[in-house]
């Protein structure tokens, strides 16, 4: 963080005093600039730094041992910071033209630090609990970014290289963590936690990328890593100790995990263009990876129960496999290499074994598997052109 030394030596000289006053120093180079602040209690401290022309900065301190440091350089800023409780820290720096930030802590020993670099840039942090941290590095034009944190223990940040990103983290409970990365412009991460000690990242390296990670429970965890331009993810968790991990790299790929249960477990890798994933785990200790390779490629995959399995790759153009499992304790394995594959997997019951194999273009293959009595099938296919349909239990 980049924030003034100015302010760094007031927080050490205010914890060095033995003086059991409030504090409040103003330093203002310019013209039409505005410092505006109330403290009640004691060993509360102020120090507020404004260059620059019609600068606006208010802060209010209720309660014991509050620090804000708020440095604005540039022309027509404004800072608002709100601390009610004991032991609360804010440091922020704006320097550019027409920022905006918003800082209230409403606890014991909350800190929410924030540096913007640039113009026209806006940040908004809300602690309501105890023992939170909030940090926001912003370094551009037009980003936006908002941590709300409602509980204790909490930890949320938010990096930002580049103009006109959109960084959003909201936590709900005790012990979370929320990273959002972005170096590029217009990309857009949003992460939403409520529970306990659940933890999401939002990286991503490009341009018009957007990335959303919703979780409810506990302890559950998710990472998502975009590189290029335009992909899409979103991941919902909602359970206990959930695993979820994407990385997209290329353009205008698409990713949705949805997972319902405990101890689920989905990762999805996609490399190209316009390949497309959704995967829905409904149930517990679901297993579920996807790999895609090349343009076009389409994946879907269904599990409802425990304990079921699914790897897919597909490496190639136009290839679609469509996985359903109902019951518990199914795998399946699909692989693709080529282009215009087709692949089917339906299992419904428990502990039956599906594996499609396709090399070469055009192929289709189709396996169903109905029943109490477990079945193992395999279909293999390497050229051009062919068709395989097995159904098991007669059913399908």
């Amino acid at each position: 963080m980049k924030n003034s030394i100015l302010c760094a030596a007031a927080l050490l000289i205010g914890t060095a005093g033995i003086a059991q006053l409030n504090i409040a120093n103003i330093v203002q180079t310019g013209l039409n600039n505005n410092s505006n602040n109330v403290q009640n209690g004691v060993y509360n401290e102020i120090k507020v730094i404004q260059n620059g022309n019609s600068n606006n900065s208010l802060i209010a301190q209720n309660g014991t041992n509050n620090f804000s440091c708020v440095e604005q350089d540039g022309d027509w800023n404004y800072s608002e910071v709100d601390q009610t409780g004991n032991y609360n820290s804010n440091v922020g720096l704006q320097q550019g033209d027409l920022n905006f930030s918003d800082v209230d802590q409403d606890g014991d020993n909350n800190n929410a630090d924030f540096d913007q670099l640039g113009n026209q840039n806006a940040n908004a942090q809300n602690q309501l609990g105890d023992n939170n941290d909030s940090q926001v590095y912003s370094d551009g034009n037009m980003n936006a970014t908002a941590t709300d944190q409602q509980g204790d223990s909490n930890s949320a940040f938010v990096y930002q290289d580049g103009n006109q990103n959109v960084g959003d983290i909201a936590q709900s409970g005790d012990s979370n963590l929320g990273y959002i990365y972005q170096d590029g412009n217009k990309n857009s991460g949003d992460i939403e936690q409520s529970g306990d000690s659940n933890q999401a990242e939002i990286l991503q390296f490009g341009n018009r990328n957007a990335s959303a990670v919703t979780q409810t429970g506990d302890a559950n965890f998710a990472v998502t890593i975009q590189t290029d331009r335009r992909n899409v993810s979103n991941v919902e968790q909602t359970g206990d100790g959930n695993f979820a991990f994407v990385q997209q790299d290329g353009r205008r790929n698409s990713s949705d995990i949805n997972q319902t249960g405990d101890g689920n477990y989905s990762t999805v890798s996609q490399t190209g263009r316009k390949n497309v994933n959704y995967n829905s785990q409904q149930g517990n200790y679901n297993s579920n990876d996807i790999t895609q390779i090349g343009r076009r490629n389409d994946s879907y995959v269904l599990q409802l129960g425990d304990y079921n399995k699914n790897t897919t790759v597909q490496d190639g153009i136009n290839n679609d496999s469509d996985v359903y499992q109902i019951g518990d304790g199914n795998c399946s394995d699909v692989f693709q290499d080529g282009n215009n594959n087709v692949g089917l997997t339906v299992q419904v019951g428990n502990n039956h074994i599906a594996n499609i194999h396709q090399t070469g273009n055009g192929n289709n293959a189709t396996i169903g598997q109905l029943g109490g009595t477990p079945f193992n099938t395999t279909i293999t296919q390497t050229g051009g052109g062919n068709l395989t349909k097995i159904n098991q239990n007669g059913s399908f």
